[in-house]
């Protein structure tokens, strides 16, 4: 019994932390019927579609408690791109008449630290409704009539999605060769250019999870033309596969990019903060009227999800550090050898 005591205390403590520092947004169809869309979410730097349930429907924005210091930033296109509309306050509203953006809004972000979604993109409509379902457990008076225990098991259940579990995906060129991943992540894109580009002929795969689908694309990083198989196999026959990924919660692959098995690529730009024209490179590259300001080592994808900083600094203090290892490691070998020489002399 105490067990299960300790256990029902770990996990409650763990999803009110999971519910700290929520935000809300609130979407209006128009003034006349009153109707809106209540998000409420966690994660700033992140773009949140909301194509899934409210698509191009918002007369204006309510928004209340965003983290000190940021501002919500509203989109008129998918992934926070195109025209976009700035509120800076913690707490305020829009009327999206009045910035010429009536009805279109597609996506927003909350940025807290930077101008960047580095921590992904992802479906407002379904990490809201998660992320409700541990707010009923964490303040079951906000349930209603709905009790702790089933709240908890519901709870339980959205977090179950998110437990790791392996499928597989086999992939042949028709030649008798073929390719085993054994995988455990969704929304994760998977780049098969370092191993089996082009090469898919036919595929099975096995063990997706529950309601999930996998989609495999011509381009790399999940682009270009998609195909969804209808059960679990499917033959592309003169189509070329370049990556693939599983789509459990969403189409957006907002647990980032990768090579498999492995692989990263240097990318050199000719603006700050890696924009403008660029250039690839994994041993060496030369430059013909390409001016180089910015560059990235992209082991994940092609996002800076680490930052951005100023190479010529780090590089200093890292070769700083060298240094002083160096110094450290000659000063105590010198200091061996005067205590081996003391000894020397020592003996008679």
């Amino acid at each position: 019994m105490r067990r299960w005591s300790t256990l029902f205390l770990l996990v409650i403590a763990a999803l009110t932390a999971s519910t700290a520092h929520a935000w809300n947004v609130y979407l209006y169809a128009d003034g006349r019927y009153g109707a809106y869309q209540h998000f409420r979410l966690k994660t700033s730097q992140r773009c949140y579609s909301v194509l899934g349930c409210w698509n191009d429907r918002s007369y204006g924005a309510y928004w209340s408690d965003l983290p000190s210091g940021s501002r919500i930033v509203f989109f008129d296109d998918v992934e926070c791109q195109g025209k976009s509309t700035v509120g800076s306050s913690p707490d305020g509203k829009v009327f999206f008449a009045d910035v010429g953006m009536n009805h279109a809004v597609t996506s927003f972000i909350v940025q807290e630290y930077g101008v960047y979604p580095t921590n992904g993109f992802t479906d407002a409509c379904d990490e809201s409704a998660i992320l409700f379902a541990l707010f009923l457990v964490c303040q079951p008076a906000n349930a209603n009539s709905m009790r702790v225990w089933p709240a908890l098991l519901v709870a339980l259940a959205a977090l179950d999605c998110s437990t790791a579990r392996a499928y597989h995906v086999f992939l042949s060129d028709g030649k008798g060769h073929e390719k085993h991943f054994r995988l455990e992540t969704s929304q994760r894109c998977y780049s098969l250019v370092t191993c089996w580009n082009d090469q898919t002929y036919r595929t099975e795969f096995y063990k997706l999870p529950t309601g999930a689908r996998i989609v495999f694309f011509e381009d790399v990083e999940c682009q270009g033309t998609a195909f969804v198989p209808g059960g679990n196999r499917m033959t592309f026959r003169d189509a070329g596969i370049s990556s693939f990924m599983v789509q459990e919660y969403g189409v957006y692959a907002t647990n980032g990019f990768t090579d498999l098995p492995s692989g990263s690529r240097v990318a050199f730009f000719a603006d700050d903060e890696c924009q403008g024209k660029r250039m690839w490179g994994t041993n060496k590259v030369f430059f013909s009227g390409f001016w180089v300001s910015s560059f990235m080592l992209q082991e994940y994808g092609v996002y800076p999800t680490n930052g951005f900083t100023d190479a010529c600094q780090e590089s200093a203090i890292l070769g700083a550090e060298n240094a002083t290892a160096d110094s450290e490691a000659t000063n105590s070998s010198s200091t061996d050898q005067e205590a081996a020489d003391a000894s020397e002399s020592s003996v008679p």
